[in-house]
């Protein structure tokens, strides 16, 4: 007998649904589609949390707990214990993620500063004079690695994502590749080989920058 009601009842939504589907246009009945599509996926990844929480020990769950309470929820207004938006959440990640980057980075610097005084320093230096010395050691580093180029028969270079230009186009990193090799001092004429990623304008075999390097260097 329940069986039966239970069924009775399924089908009378199933029946409802297709009433509201029958009336929909397509751009409605994509809409449907998309969000019962995502709301399925969500499930899972839902599903699968909860799987992966109830596999933890009485002794990790505060640990896991922790992050939640502190980095995924508002933590006063009128939002608070709601979870942030996952924009937001990435955004956190990130600066924790280069906070740490920074502090590991320092941690080396100091071990190899005490490497090459032969002792632990009675004062550590600060961060500020630490990166200062960093950025020196590397500058000298790839002036000596420029000093070797100069030398050599030919040179090959690497092209790879950049901040420090205002567009990435064809036009705009030839411009700069140019720009950077005559700044170092280097014959342009020696450099023989790019290595890209496969990006049109890149690699493009009109247009890409490649192209307009050969083109802008031999006039």
């Amino acid at each position: 007998m329940e069986a039966q009601k239970s069924k009775a009842k399924r089908d009378d939504k199933k029946r409802k649904v297709n009433e509201i589907i029958d009336e929909m246009d397509e751009s409605k009945l994509d809409n449907t589609l998309n969000l019962i599509t995502n709301l399925m996926e969500s499930s899972k990844e839902r599903i699968n949390l909860i799987s992966s929480v109830q596999q933890l020990s009485e002794e990790e769950i505060p640990a896991a707990d922790h992050p939640i309470k502190t980095m995924m929820c508002y933590p006063k207004g009128p939002n608070e214990g709601k979870l942030i938006s996952p924009y937001l959440q990435n955004k956190a990640y990130e600066y924790t993620i280069g906070q740490l980057s920074m502090h590991f980075t320092v941690e080396c610097t100091k071990l190899i500063y005490e490497y090459l005084l032969g002792e632990e320093p009675r004062n550590w230096l600060s961060t500020s004079t630490l990166r200062t010395w960093h950025q020196d050691v590397s500058h000298i580093h790839v002036s000596s690695q420029i000093s070797q180029i100069a030398m050599a028969p030919a040179f090959s270079i690497m092209i790879d994502e950049s901040t420090y230009i205002p567009k990435c186009n064809a036009d705009t990193v030839a411009t700069t590749v140019i720009n950077t090799i005559n700044k170092d001092g280097l014959d342009i004429k020696k450099c023989s080989l790019w290595i890209t990623d496969n990006i049109a304008y890149l690699s493009g075999d009109k247009k890409g920058a490649v192209v307009l390097f050969t083109i802008n260097t031999n006039d």
